[in-house]
C-alpha cells in the first residue's frame, strides 16, 4: 500500500510539473512576444504565424508575422516596442537595411 501511495505521489507531482513547464516555455521572451503566441495557438483562425529572432542593428528583436497577403510583418525590440514592419500587399518596408539583419532562430511556428 505504500508503495502505490508512493507511485501515485509521483505520478501527481510529474503531471503538475509538466503543465508547469509548458506554460512557461516562452516566459523568457517579451511580453508581446509571449501574448503573440499565446493568442494565435488558441486562434481557431487556418492561417498559419511565427515568431522569429533576429539581430538588427545590434540588438535582439522579434519578426511576428502571418500568413495574410495584406498584412505587414512586424518587428519589436526587447522592449516590446514596434521599431519596424514588412511586407503586405503593398510591399511596405520601414525597416532600413533589414538585409543585413542576422536570423537568429524561429521561436514558434503555428502551421
Amino acid at each position: 500500500m505504500k508503495t502505490f501511495k508512493l507511485l501515485s505521489f509521483i505520478l501527481l507531482l510529474s503531471t503538475v510539473s509538466c503543465d508547469l513547464f509548458e506554460d512557461n516555455e516562452y516566459d523568457e521572451y517579451p511580453d508581446c512576444v509571449t501574448d503573440y503566441i499565446d493568442y494565435w495557438s488558441k486562434s481557431e483562425n487556418s492561417n498559419s504565424a511565427f515568431v522569429k529572432e533576429y539581430e538588427y542593428n545590434g540588438q535582439t528583436v522579434y519578426l511576428l508575422g502571418a500568413v495574410f497577403t495584406d498584412d505587414t510583418d512586424k518587428i519589436y525590440n526587447e522592449s516590446c516596442e514596434m521599431i519596424c514592419e514588412r511586407g503586405g500587399l503593398t510591399g511596405t518596408d520601414t525597416c532600413s537595411d533589414w538585409e543585413n539583419a542576422i536570423f537568429i532562430k524561429t521561436i514558434w511556428t503555428k502551421e
